[in-house]
């Protein structure tokens, strides 16, 4: 089943963020697999999937989801029964596109676009541990683990920079640092002069000399700043970026460009292994500079390890048309080539290596997340970003805290996640009535 990328309002829409998706009839849904893998589940009654932190569900209705990305971002599933579990898993080290098709009560399907790995199954005991157990001994040994070099540091709040001016955001942001301490990160989401989702890739700023002497603060202060950067997106609109988009864009099989939805259909995708794009994304990077000139400590790459990955047809972008890697090794090679600090959304392991933060989605409303991905991959990258209700108060934000803490997530990043801005969480008290005994990352 292909699914449509949609976008969430945040902040009284100043702001939007992507839950990632493949359109219908743009990725590889229509292409024939080079083979089906199926196995027998009709003994078992729920299911554990790993849907960014992970999923429990039972199994009521069929579902198609898309390795790697947000709603598939481990080769994995586990299903289970009262008395006894299966695991399912693909052993793919490359780790190409795969659909992987819930059918309840019959089967597993498994459709491998790229390599044809080995699909190991094994009996386990009916919990999220064992699964994880299983998991992580081959997960342990690939590339995405075993050639992690980051230093990453752990962070005792990630401020959402939303506000429209920055040298109000720099009196928030040491209010932020008074209650929640240091090392702590800012995530500025609203620095550019366009608005949200409108002429990307154009990152010029709106406030050019407060966002270098915002920079420049942070970096001094024990600090780091998260500019956003969309690091797939191009704005059909954007006069300047015409020549350069018809060499970087995704290429459908009739060498159309790729939309991103009906709604925003003047966004479009861009292949992220074409020279172009790389290119585009490292000036981008490189141009965020303080006022002395020196890049930002860190970066936020938006969909990059959310997005499930698109197939492209285009011949001139370095890849074979068709190739079911070429999306994942452009990205990894984008996180390659991009320097400091990087948060990308979303947690598609096979990018693990290469990131220091991954925005992962733990809503307060979904009572069938687990901690899936922390029991396989621990803190080899740190997981930030949770839901908060609409006029939460402090003992609730204390239960959030608690329930967070089980899942490894930190560094706060909550408000862009609801509707009320993360200053009125300061001025009602309720951030500092929360954080006062146990600090945003433990």
């Amino acid at each position: 089943m292909s699914r449509r990328t949609t976008r969430r309002r945040v902040l009284g829409g100043l702001a939007s963020l992507p839950l990632a998706g493949v359109l219908p009839g743009v990725g590889c849904t229509r292409e024939r697999p080079r083979a089906t893998r199926e196995i027998d589940i009709s003994a078992y009654d729920t299911a554990l999937l790993p849907r960014e932190h992970g999923q429990l569900t039972r199994l009521t209705g069929s579902l198609r989801r898309r390795y790697p990305s947000r709603e598939h971002c481990m080769q994995m599933a586990a299903f289970f029964s009262a008395s006894r579990g299966l695991l399912v898993v693909a052993k793919d080290a490359r780790g190409g596109v795969a659909d992987w098709e819930v059918l309840p009560g019959q089967r597993l399907k498994i459709h491998f676009y790229g390599d044809v790995p080995e699909v190991e199954t094994s009996a386990i005991e009916p919990t999220i541990e064992a699964a994880a157990a299983g998991y992580r001994q081959w997960a342990m040994k690939q590339h995405w683990v075993a050639g992690r070099r980051r230093a990453s540091r752990k962070l005792s709040f990630i401020s959402q920079a939303s506000l429209s001016s920055l040298v109000l955001e720099r009196a928030h942001f040491e209010q932020v640092r008074t209650v929640a301490g240091s090392p702590a990160g800012m995530w500025l989401t609203q620095w550019r002069r366009y608005p949200f989702d409108r002429m990307y890739p154009d990152y010029g700023a709106r406030e050019p000399e407060q966002l270098a002497s915002t920079l420049t603060s942070v970096r001094t202060s024990d600090a780091i700043a998260f500019p956003y950067v969309n690091g797939l997106l191009w704005d059909q609109g954007l006069a300047s970026f015409q020549h350069t988009s018809a060499q970087a864009a995704l290429r459908t099989q009739t060498l159309g460009t790729a939309p991103y939805s009906s709604e925003l259909n003047f966004l479009r995708y861009a292949c992220p292994r074409s020279q172009a794009w790389q290119d585009c994304i490292a000036r981008t990077r490189a141009a965020i500079t303080d006022s002395t000139g020196q890049a930002s400590g860190g970066i936020y790459l938006d969909m990059l390890a959310a997005t499930e990955p698109l197939l492209c047809w285009a011949t001139d972008h370095g890849h074979a048309p068709g190739d079911p890697h070429a999306w994942q090794d452009g990205i990894r090679e984008l996180l390659r080539r991009t320097a400091g600090a990087i948060m990308v959304e979303g947690s598609a392991e096979v990018y693990l290596d290469s990131v220091d933060y991954m925005l992962m989605h733990l809503y307060t409303d979904q009572s069938d997340a687990v901690p899936l991905w922390t029991s396989v991959y621990g803190d080899q990258a740190h997981a930030v970003g949770w839901r908060l209700p609409v006029g939460v108060t402090a003992t609730q934000l204390q239960t959030i805290l608690q329930r967070a803490r089980k899942f490894k997530v930190g560094g706060f990043a909550t408000p862009w996640m609801t509707s009320e801005p993360e200053i009125a969480l300061f001025d009602r008290g309720v951030a500092q009535a929360a954080l006062k005994d146990s600090g945003a990352l433990q």
